[in-house]
């Protein structure tokens, strides 16, 4: 169900704002279902930043590979977030990311301002818990 969310979120139209509001200190529950619905998490720092009809299309340098990532680099995409109502993601060019992206069949991976993606390394206790649950630890 959250991945359908994610869709409607990510597919937003300029006649709804993104409000989706994340929690401050989240629990391992919290953290364990996002890494589940996620199809691929990472850290990593975007090189490239091209615009394409509303959407921005990033390639990362893969820093650390958490779950679903087989190459140094990878491409997600995410609304322009100069479009109305966008749930985009704002990335920085070169700046670190801790990625959640979503990829539905035979589409692209995909974020939104709605998904566990955090604009800087998160806090070393979420990062652990993290790397256990890609690890396949409890």
């Amino acid at each position: 169900m959250r991945i359908f969310c994610y869709g409607l979120a990510f597919m937003a139209s300029a006649a709804g704002a993104c409000d989706c509001p994340m929690p401050l200190n989240p629990s391992e529950e919290y953290l364990a279902e996002e890494f589940e619905n996620a199809s691929v998490v990472f850290v990593g720092l975007p090189i490239s930043l091209e615009k394409h009809d509303g959407m921005d299309v990033l390639v990362f340098e893969v820093r650390e590979a958490l779950k679903g990532v087989e190459s140094n680099f990878i491409t997600v995409t995410t609304q322009d977030t100069n479009e109305v109502g966008s749930c985009g993601f704002n990335f920085e060019l070169n700046h670190p990311y801790f990625v959640y992206g979503y990829q539905p069949p035979h589409g692209d991976i995909f974020t939104t301002h709605c998904s566990y993606t955090q604009s800087s390394i998160p806090e070393p206790s979420v990062l652990t818990v993290t790397r256990k649950m890609a690890l396949g630890e409890k």
